[in-house]
C-alpha cells in the first residue's frame, strides 16, 4: 500500500502577519516527496523552504533535518510473567 499527499498546502498566522505556502508532489522533475514554497511576513517573502518529507528539509539553503542524522529513539519493551 501507498499514500501520497499532493498538492499545495497553506498557513495563516494573522497576529504576526505571516503566510506560508508550500507545493508537494507537483515539481517538476522531483519525485512526489519532494516539497517546495516560500514564507511571507506582511507581503515580502522572508524564507524559501525546500525538501523531502522523507529525507531532509532546507530553510534559505540551511538543512534544519536531515533523516541521515537523526538518532532514533530506542524503544524499550518490557516483558511481565504472570505465575
Amino acid at each position: 500500500m501507498k499514500q501520497e499527499s499532493i498538492g499545495k498546502m497553506t498557513f495563516e498566522d494573522k497576529t504576526f502577519g505571516f503566510y506560508a505556502e508550500i507545493m508537494i508532489g507537483k515539481i517538476k522533475k522531483k519525485p512526489t516527496d519532494y516539497f517546495e514554497g516560500t514564507i511571507v511576513q506582511n507581503g515580502k517573502i522572508c524564507s524559501k523552504v525546500y525538501g523531502t518529507w522523507l529525507g531532509y528539509i532546507d530553510f534559505d539553503g540551511i538543512r534544519y533535518w536531515d533523516k541521515d542524522m537523526f538518532i532514533p529513539h530506542k524503544v524499550l519493551i518490557f516483558c511481565l510473567i504472570y505465575r
